[in-house]
């Protein structure tokens, strides 16, 4: 931590790495949730070039489950589109 303010191994300065760690989780997982919503009612060409924005630029888990929800969606709408 900046300026070291906190003594070494104080529960005050515990407290603030773990609220810290906590923060950065839970924006992890605003992005995770960002990034799968981007992709759900994108056409087959928007998909692909999101899909591969999102490859270059996020880390590798939100990309994985941005592939899956947008596989498992086109799936469902070919099923959709079958049985009507």
């Amino acid at each position: 931590m900046k300026g070291n303010t906190l003594p070494a191994f104080s529960n005050k300065r515990h407290a603030r790495i773990q609220v810290r760690g906590e923060k950065e989780v839970l924006h992890h997982f605003i992005d995770f949730a960002e990034s799968g919503l981007s992709v759900i009612d994108l056409n087959e060409e928007e998909y692909e070039e999101e899909i591969s924005k999102i490859r270059e630029t996020k880390h590798s888990c939100i990309a994985q489950y941005c592939t899956v929800v947008g596989t498992i969606l086109r799936e469902g709408r070919s099923i959709e589109i079958d049985n009507n």
